[in-house]
């Protein structure tokens, strides 16, 4: 069976109350015994909110299991007796199917922080920021596994829109499908690198309910975005003020040109940053330095962004103005060699960064498992030694 087509499962339940995330929410008594239900790898993969909530015996752990309601709102539940079957039916999948766990397990890291659990009505605030429309994210994937994606709003200083957040959702959804992939680069159209929301749309969804929500959205896809199975870069000319510096952190690393601003700008209007933006830039550059760019507003040009860790490298300014093939010169060190061992190399350190130790260890036993003996490494051992 292919990965993402649909599988209809015949299921036995055979959860408990002590692991079955079912039944920590769900209807009292027990699950419903020999429910059919068709489902998608994708869809259960959408049950898992991080690959946490699994562990090596496919019992869940910590994920509240929505209700319904809930899940109905996100598009999860083609029927009602879903929720007491899936805990069931994921474990059997991931037995039945073992070389589709790594899959799995990627497309659950690759799940949204927030669900309709948390309040979270993806619907609703999507169908607010359509409202708002203006700009494009435009994608240009090429054969040599980088991609290319522009924050495109130049009468705006590349500011969101409400449409242009929904653009970055689907760039994400469509990036996470592209199993060729090895690099991203993101950067601003027109020489500069985006000025955060579009103030109209910020204005129209500023109570606080609409502003949770938009908050939750964008979490969402920018923590995907750094989730990618793919090593990206940002490429700063310009400015990149408020959101656009929060944008910045949620690429593994970040290129300045010699006139470019990083600047957190949320403090003069009476915010703090809320696209996942202060808890990305802490692991960037530590705690004290976050502070001082929050606190401050301090600006960070080149130079000091090399300093304190923000940035991993200055671009020169050409003649002819463009430093896309500066960036994609920079980022081929790194995505050099095939996609699969790069894309392996990109899960270990995520996993490492966002896990536990001994759950980080079992990743990167499973990763490394799926490239030991593969194309590339035998190859290697074939054509060299270490030893010469």
């Amino acid at each position: 069976m292919a990965w993402g087509q649909n599988c209809s499962i015949d299921v036995v339940s055979d959860c408990h109350r002590s692991h079955c995330c079912c039944c920590q929410r769900g209807p009292e008594g027990p699950c419903f015994p020999g429910t059919h239900f068709t489902a998608t790898p994708l869809l259960l993969a959408g049950w898992w909110r991080t690959e946490r909530d699994l562990d090596s015996s496919f019992r869940f752990r910590s994920s509240p299991c929505a209700d319904t309601a809930v899940l109905k709102d996100e598009g999860l539940v083609p029927s009602p007796a879903l929720g007491m079957a899936l805990c069931s039916a994921g474990r059997r999948f991931l037995k039945d199917n073992p070389n589709s766990a790594s899959k799995l397990r990627a497309w659950a890291r690759a799940r949204a922080v927030y669900t309709g659990a948390d309040g979270y009505h993806a619907e609703e605030i999507k169908e607010k920021l359509r409202a708002f429309p203006g700009g494009s994210l435009d994608l240009v994937k090429r054969e040599s596994g980088i991609a290319v994606m522009t924050v495109n709003n130049p009468t705006r200083r590349n500011a969101f829109s409400g449409t242009m957040m929904l653009d970055l959702e689907e760039r994400v959804t469509e990036l996470e499908m592209w199993k060729e992939g090895k690099g991203l680069i993101v950067q601003g159209a027109a020489g500069t690198f985006c000025s955060g929301s579009d103030l109209n749309a910020v204005r129209a969804i500023s109570n606080p309910q609409d502003g949770m929500q938009m908050c939750m959205f964008m979490q969402n896809s920018l923590t995907r975005l750094l989730r990618l199975p793919l090593i990206s870069v940002a490429v700063v000319e310009g400015r990149a003020l408020g959101g656009g510096a929060e944008l910045t952190t949620a690429c593994d690393f970040r290129l300045m040109a010699p006139d470019s601003v990083i600047q957190f700008v949320h403090k003069h209007m009476g915010l703090v940053p809320g696209w996942g933006g202060a808890a990305r830039l802490v692991r960037i550059v530590g705690s004290q330095s976050a502070l001082k760019l929050l606190a401050g507003a301090k600006k960070v040009d080149a130079e000091l962004g090399a300093a304190i860790g923000l940035s991993d490298g200055v671009l020169e300014c050409p003649a002819d103005g463009g430093v896309l093939p500066q960036a994609e010169q920079w980022l081929s060190r790194y995505v050099a060699g095939p996609a699969d061992v790069v894309r392996a190399a990109k899960e270990v350190v995520v996993s490492g960064r966002e896990r536990h130790l001994e759950e980080a260890l079992r990743t990167e036993k499973d990763v490394f498992g799926t490239v030991w003996g593969g194309p590339a490494n035998t190859a290697a051992l074939a054509g060299k030694s270490k030893h010469k």
